[in-house]
Order: C-alpha cells, then sequence, then structure tokens
C-alpha cells in the first residue's frame, strides 16, 4: 500500500471517528438537535420578494424558542409543526429566556426578517 492510500485511509477513518463523536452527542441532547432543525427549517423558509410575502408566526407555548419567526407565507408552517410535535414528544423544556416583543415582518434583502417593537 502506497503512502498516499495510507493517508487516505487514516483520514477515512479520522473523518469517521468525528462524525460518530457528533451523531452520539446529538443523542445525548434531543432537544438541541430538534432546536437546530427548527433553526434550520425557519432559514430554508425566508426567502422573499417584498413585505407582502413575509408573515410572523405566535411563539408556541412549549415549543422551541426561535425569537426570528419570520418566513414566508406561501411554503406554508408544514415543517415547523412537524419539529414542534417532536419538542413536546420529547418533552423538552420551554425556551429560557423571553424573546424580546416584535412588530411584525418584512423582507430585507431577499430574506424575511422579525422587526422588533421599539
Amino acid at each position: 500500500m502506497g503512502r498516499l492510500a495510507r493517508s487516505a485511509v487514516v483520514i477515512a477513518a479520522l473523518g469517521g471517528a468525528l462524525g460518530g463523536y457528533l451523531l452520539f452527542r446529538t443523542q445525548r441532547d434531543p432537544c438541541g438537535a430538534l432546536l437546530r432543525r427548527y433553526a434550520a427549517a425557519y432559514d430554508a423558509l425566508k426567502p422573499c420578494r417584498d413585505d407582502t410575502e413575509c408573515v410572523l408566526d405566535p411563539l408556541p407555548v412549549r415549543g422551541p424558542g426561535v425569537c426570528d419567526r419570520a418566513r414566508a407565507a406561501s411554503p406554508g408552517r408544514a415543517g415547523l409543526q412537524d419539529v414542534e410535535r417532536a419538542w413536546e414528544g420529547a418533552s423538552c423544556p420551554p425556551p429560557g429566556s423571553p424573546c424580546p416583543p416584535s412588530a411584525g415582518a418584512a423582507c430585507r434583502a431577499g430574506r424575511c426578517v422579525t422587526l422588533l417593537a421599539r
């Protein structure tokens, strides 16, 4: 086996070990993994062209605490509701700190954003 092949095997083994560690860590903290999924789901729903496309979702009573809840209205909330149900099913705690008061949603630089109340 040549030097290049040995290096490739070592890199693959290290990459697999790191991936396994990260997966194991996520399994130990299911609420953290759900929160990351929820934030990623909102991020995927943010593209917009103008203010009329953006809506602001209410904060779920016992759901994950993502303060920037602005999203484009057209795709709906199906992916978000799945994560909210999983959050409740896993008995995750309610968010720790309250979100600042929001005044609505608007399209800024092609992304829906939450406007904060003054």
